[in-house]
């Protein structure tokens, strides 16, 4: 992630400007992309008034309107359920319009601009240790995941980012863990001839697993998650009290016990002790 601050220029102004009528003074830009094919950035913009705003703009296959609607739908859902989440905003017009920005196609949407810091933010500024904080909310995380469980939410057939038996973005050419899976294939398959029995034995377990499951996949419970708890996205107030995420993007339909078993192994206790 890379943050510029910079001043207000004419294609700034004027993308502002399609979502607010304040005059604007000051923006910084987070550069959230994952390589050129994925361009995102983030421009915070602060007013004449002393208000600030937050306007995200994205260049890749999977941010389009109507995935966007589902992100707003999703995070006023979790509003509901009593956790703060800041509300996405069309522009004046009542769209997510397309704009062009430093070269880019870009679909931009407006957010609100929150109130409250991320565990990465005031881990940083405050020099707080991540596993000491981290023991102070997990219940309230966990309690949170189980309350969106229990609303088996149905509105949408886009998935999360951790799908299974289906694709994340257009470009992908299978669902992330067969690709993890057939990484680990390809590179099982150099070593030396004597593994190669333990190879197809490995192989065949995991393929059979999975053809097991896909058959009893589709009637598993489901609900609408936000699918990204990480210490970036985790937000805490002054007193270090857990209050709600931000950050949607990869938000979607999932079953339950999927989504509960791969944010468990993405492990962000974990990642927050090595962080801080």
């Amino acid at each position: 992630m890379y943050i510029n601050h910079s001043c207000i220029n004419a294609e700034t102004e004027g993308i502002f400007h399609r979502f607010f009528d304040e005059i604007p003074t000051a923006v910084q830009f987070i550069d959230t992309g994952r390589g050129d094919s994925d361009f995102r950035e983030t421009m915070i913009v602060e007013t004449e008034s002393g208000e600030k705003y937050v306007i995200k703009l994205a260049d890749n296959d999977f941010t389009f309107p109507e995935r966007i609607n589902m992100w707003k739908r999703t995070a006023e859902e979790y509003l509901k359920l009593g956790y703060y989440c800041p509300q996405i905003y069309c522009d004046n017009s009542g769209r997510f319009p397309a704009v062009t920005y430093k070269g880019h196609l870009c679909v931009a949407y407006a957010e609100e601009y929150a109130p409250f810091r991320s565990v990465g933010d005031r881990s940083a500024a405050d020099g707080v240790q991540g596993r000491v904080q981290y023991e102070t909310y997990k219940r309230d995380i966990w309690g949170m995941t189980a309350k969106v469980a229990a609303q088996y939410f149905d509105y949408t057939d886009y998935p999360s980012a951790y799908c299974l038996f289906e694709t994340f973005c257009p470009s992908d050419q299978t669902d992330e863990v067969l690709a993890n899976a057939l990484e680990w294939k390809k590179y099982a398959d150099t070593l030396p001839s004597e593994f190669a029995e333990q190879v197809d034995r490995i192989w065949k377990l995991w393929t059979d697993n999975r053809a097991a499951l896909e058959k009893v996949y589709a009637k598993l419970p489901t609900s609408v998650f936000q699918a990204d708890l990480n210490s970036t996205n985790i937000l805490l107030d002054d007193n270090d009290k857990f209050v709600g995420i931000y950050d949607f993007n990869l938000c979607g339909k999932d079953v339950f016990l999927n989504y509960l078993m791969r944010e468990n192994y993405n492990d962000f206790d974990a990642e927050l002790t090595m962080i801080f």
